[in-house]
């Protein structure tokens, strides 16, 4: 079996291009078949843009008159709400019972959203980011705050997964910029002919950085484990992994945001001291499922296979809530 660090860490698609002497004709075929294609991707992004426009819409609508229910009925049946203080508030009934307690405290309060960014991450998640400013009836400001939302289509609906608040004269902390990833949050599992693997993603104690356990089953006996740890690399503006194995092994990886996912460009050492590298995709297909494809896969100066998974989401068996510190 090949070490996690060459098959599993986040890889960003190297793709060869051998384009030899063509006639014309061939040519001119394959140029038109590619602007159809950016014309279909530019159509389908507009067309999610206008449905989470719509969803926004329906937020202001429900906050403006008052209804706890409805807009809680916006966010997934798990989906949370992490405050500018880093308070988490998960589930449709506390998220009710919170907006509740705003709109006795404050009636006839009212919402303004300024959406400023909507990018798709696959084609049924959504990382969404703006601003929004609550206006008391008196019109007075109450509070006027930064957000990064995360929107995943369930049964052909546009629903919040997890949307975050941060102080609108506050720059992103490193835990809201990895909010684009909380989609990762939770148990996952892939299970092949010969083996399963288990992986487990939850936030570091601090908030500052996603970490994962990698668990190899064969025969229902562990083979392999893993760990990785993902956090914001701010020189080079993107996301950074680094990732472990039992074995001594290790690697480290790059993060290119999609249209379709993330791309991740991988360079491993194994515990020979042989190196490796690889190009993977990770494409999330919706809130329950992603695919991992591996190409560009060199150990020890050997091309190795390209290889397809996909991993699934096991069911919850029941989350600690627990507030979410944000760096200092």
């Amino acid at each position: 079996m090949l070490p996690v660090t060459v098959v599993v860490p986040a890889a960003v698609a190297m793709i060869r291009r051998f384009f030899p002497n063509q006639v014309r004709d061939w040519t001119t075929k394959v140029g038109l078949a590619a602007a159809m294609v950016v014309s279909a991707a530019r159509g389908q992004e507009a067309n999610v843009e206008q449905a989470i426009g719509k969803q926004i819409e329906s937020i202001k609508t429900s906050f403006d008159k008052g209804d706890a229910g409805a807009l809680a009925n916006l966010f997934m049946a798990e989906g949370e709400m992490i405050n500018e203080e880093g308070t988490v508030y998960r589930g449709r009934e506390e998220l009710k019972g919170l907006f509740q307690e705003f709109f006795t405290k404050f009636p006839g309060a009212t919402l303004a959203i300024a959406a400023e960014s909507v990018r798709s991450i696959g084609p049924s998640l959504v990382v969404e980011e703006g601003s929004r400013k609550v206006t008391t009836v008196d019109g007075q400001s109450r509070a006027e705050l930064r957000y990064i939302a995360v929107w995943s289509l369930i049964d052909k609906k546009w629903l919040i997964a997890s949307i975050r608040e941060v102080a609108d004269d506050a720059p992103l902390t490193h835990h809201a910029l990895l909010e684009s990833l909380s989609w990762l949050i939770g148990e996952w599992v892939n299970e092949g002919d010969d083996a399963a693997v288990k992986i487990t993603y939850q936030w570091s104690e601090d908030g500052n950085f996603i970490l994962a356990d990698y668990d190899v089953v064969t025969a229902g006996k562990r083979s392999t484990k893993s760990t990785q740890r993902i956090g914001w690399d701010p020189t080079q503006r993107r996301f950074r992994s680094w990732l472990f194995d039992a074995d001594g092994g290790f690697s480290e990886g790059l993060w290119t945001p999609t249209e379709t996912g993330w791309l991740i460009s991988s360079s491993a050492v194994l515990p020979t001291g042989e190196t490796g590298s690889a190009m993977l995709q990770i494409l999330p297909a919706d809130a329950n499922r992603f695919t991992i494809k591996g190409t560009n896969r060199l150990i020890a100066g050997v091309l190795d296979s390209d290889f397809e998974v996909i991993v699934t989401k096991r069911p919850s068996a029941g989350i600690n809530k627990e507030d979410t510190r944000e760096s200092k």
